[in-house]
This record gives structure tokens, sequence and C-alpha cells, in this order.
């Protein structure tokens, strides 16, 4: 099992560590970042697999877009500030 924390890259303004391991092909992420305007720290464990990208935001922090995406060896983590956004029909 390779471990690896050198190819994860945080931007948009997030301080926080990601770090992950080889898992069956994929590459399993564990990151925990703090956006400087949530005062306490989010933590998330996703599988990624080679150009997986991911979207979401967190649970009170409804104004920022989290992404997560993976382009072979390479794990990028992003934040970026946007209005809110609701779901329609």
């Amino acid at each position: 099992m390779k471990v690896w924390a050198e190819d994860a890259r945080l931007s948009g303004g997030l301080d926080g560590l990601a770090f992950g391991k080889d898992a069956d092909g994929g590459h399993e992420v564990t990151a925990t970042f703090r956006d400087p305007a949530m005062s306490e720290a989010q933590r998330v464990v996703m599988r990624l697999d080679d150009q997986d990208e991911i979207r979401f935001s967190m649970p009170g922090e409804v104004n920022t877009v989290y992404t997560f995406s993976r382009v072979a060896d390479t794990v990028e983590i992003s934040a970026e500030r946007t209005p809110v956004q609701l779901a329609s029909q």
C-alpha cells in the first residue's frame, strides 16, 4: 500500500492537509481543511478513480463549492465562493 501526501494540492484559500493511499486501483483521499469563513475544520474521506471530479458544499457553508479531482496520480482540491444555487425542476 502506497501512502502519499506530496501529490495533493489545495487551492482557493483553503488551510488544510490532504493525504491518501492506493486502494484497489483508486486513491482513498482523506482531507482536513478549513475555509477562512468557517469556525471549525471539516474532514472528508472519499475514493477517487482516474479522471474523477467531485463537487459539493458542506452543511452550513453553502456559498463554498469544494472540488476534488484526480488525473493520473495527481489529486487537486480547491474551494470556490459561489452564490447560493437552488435545485429546480
